[in-house]
């Protein structure tokens, strides 16, 4: 059996779909796994033992860049017995129709009942107490008559020479990661509505710090971020500064690497926060307002703090549509002060 799972979206999303493959490995040992993804998520999934091939989006063999009717020429060529389309836009609905696959999974939509002959429409809710996303993820595996088991989470595999090699990177710059305690902090999200206050989160530091005294953090983010960071650190205590670990990982491998060395990940619900997960670390999520905590909260789990503005002010969100929600985000998060959590998220790290 030869199975193409496509999930062409963002690192937590592509992290999050490979629950599918432990799941299939473990009812079909046999089976050939692949993994269609875009280039920039592939450190997340890097050495799943799951995971037979990883093909990036509109490549060749070589990894070359190639037409849109010459890629899906190559994947017609791999003579594919299911594709699982997570993704299920436009595009890849197109790439799962000539394909050639005789059972073709998809999401229920108005352009897709042509391109899939399995129909998968979501479900809202679960009673297994486990985030909608994962639970989403592994409806996908009914048409291929598979019982998955719920309990399943996504996993990042890392070598020992990786650790290796940024612990020597660390002491290069006189980080000892051996001595006190770091956790990572998840800044900024991926876009302004996505990004807790930063007033407010240098608050959150300040009070993190004097209530932990050896307690280091690294701050998360990418270069184009960099204003922002330099903004955050305005507002935080030279004390919180102090403890403030000057570091950039180089890239999103070396960046997991970095992570796993911590105790925790909190800050802005996003990729880093799956990442945490994924490590079997400790992570407190920060969630946007626009944002539904059941698709990525996980309801039952100790080691996955969060909060969300509705649970303080719920007559905010009383009939608000989404829309609705994100055209209000800035004065929604306004409301959302750091002293609603502050002391929910001191408990949690200690």
């Amino acid at each position: 059996m030869k199975i193409l799972v496509i999930q062409q979206k963002m690192i937590g999303d592509v992290l999050t779909s490979s629950i599918l493959f432990e799941a299939i490995r473990k009812v079909h040992p046999d089976a050939e796994l692949h993994y269609l993804i875009k280039p920039h998520t592939f450190a997340v999934v890097q050495n799943n033992p799951n995971i037979d091939q990883i093909i990036f989006d509109q490549t060749d063999a070589n990894g070359d860049s190639i037409s849109f009717l010459k890629f899906a020429t190559r994947i017609r060529n791999e003579n594919y017995d299911w594709m699982l389309d997570v993704y299920s836009k436009l595009g890849s609905a197109l790439l799962s129709l000539l394909s050639g696959a005789p059972r073709r999974v998809g999401l229920k939509k108005s352009y897709t009942k042509i391109a899939y002959n399995c129909l998968i429409k979501p479900s809202s809710t679960n009673s297994h107490s486990i985030p909608m996303a994962y639970y989403n993820r592994l409806e996908f595996l009914e048409p291929m008559g598979i019982n998955p088991d719920f309990s399943l989470k996504p996993k990042i595999y890392l070598s020992p020479q990786e650790k290796t090699i940024i612990q020597s990177q660390l002491l290069k710059e006189g980080i000892d990661l051996s001595q006190g305690r770091y956790i990572m902090v998840n800044c900024l999200g991926s876009g302004p509505a996505k990004t807790y206050p930063l007033s407010y989160m240098a608050s959150l530091l300040d009070k993190i710090v004097s209530e932990n005294a050896n307690l280091k953090l690294f701050l998360n983010y990418i270069p184009s971020q960099e204003e922002e960071v330099k903004t955050l650190k305005s507002y935080c205590r030279p004390e919180t500064l102090e403890q403030v670990m000057d570091f950039y990982a180089k890239d999103l491998r070396s960046f997991i690497t970095l992570t796993s060395f911590c105790e925790a990940v909190m800050g802005n619900e996003g990729g880093a926060i799956n990442i945490g997960k994924a490590l079997n670390l400790k992570t407190y999520a920060i969630f946007s307002p626009s944002i539904k905590t059941s698709s990525w909260a996980h309801q039952s789990s100790k080691r996955d703090g969060y909060t969300h503005l509705s649970r303080y002010a719920p007559e905010l969100f009383e009939g608000k549509k989404t829309k609705e929600i994100k055209e209000n985000i800035r004065t929604l998060y306004l409301e959302f002060k750091p002293e609603l959590f502050e002391d929910e998220l001191l408990q949690f790290l200690n």
